[in-house]
């Protein structure tokens, strides 16, 4: 291993994910240079040039940093995904922020904090402008009173949905239907 290449390790340096992969004599894991887990020490370090260098040597991808997965970016980026999906697959139900960590064996505040990281909007947030995705598209090809727009999409009163809707799209969903159907 050379200096350069531990100096990449030492700094967590994701430039360097590709270019080489380090394999860990103690754990026979083989990790990218940027693996977040803890550094091990210098003579447990081995280099390999490539990934199937190290499969080859005995050596099994870290859980961490996933080197298999060449399109991974992260635990924190596939907690906010895997966030998303839930909240795309239930947006009809009531959110709560602690029912969706439970479900992905985390804390609240945890997920919350990487969830906006991620996504750069709340949880909550999320779930409305889903909720009104679908509240719009229904809007567009249907003739369905906004009442019924507004159970079939998760919220309990009208006058929440039309709050929601003019905050998120800038006008009520009247307008937005009228606009929707003159072609504007």
């Amino acid at each position: 291993m050379t200096e350069e290449q531990w100096r990449a390790i030492e700094l967590n340096d994701a430039s360097y994910d590709g270019l080489f992969y380090y394999g860990v004599k103690t754990t026979r894991n083989v990790c990218r240079p940027s693996c977040p887990a803890r550094r091990c020490r210098r003579d447990h370090a081995i280099a390999f040039d490539t990934l199937e260098e190290a499969l080859s040597a005995g050596y099994r991808p870290c859980s961490r940093c996933r080197p298999d997965r060449p399109d991974w970016r992260g635990a924190r980026a596939e907690l906010a995904e895997n966030a998303k999906k839930w909240i795309d697959e239930r947006y009809t139900e009531k959110f709560s922020l602690q029912r969706l960590a439970q479900h992905l064996f985390v804390n609240a505040s945890y997920l919350n904090r990487v969830f906006h990281e991620s996504v750069g909007v709340t949880p909550l947030a999320y779930h409305n402008a889903a909720r009104i995705r679908e509240a719009c598209r229904l809007l567009r090809e249907s003739d369905l009173p906004i009442t019924q727009i507004s159970w079939k999409t998760g919220f309990s009163t009208t006058s929440h949905f039309s709050k929601v809707f003019h905050k998120l799209r800038g006008m009520t969903p009247t307008e937005y239907r009228k606009q929707a159907n003159t072609g504007k």
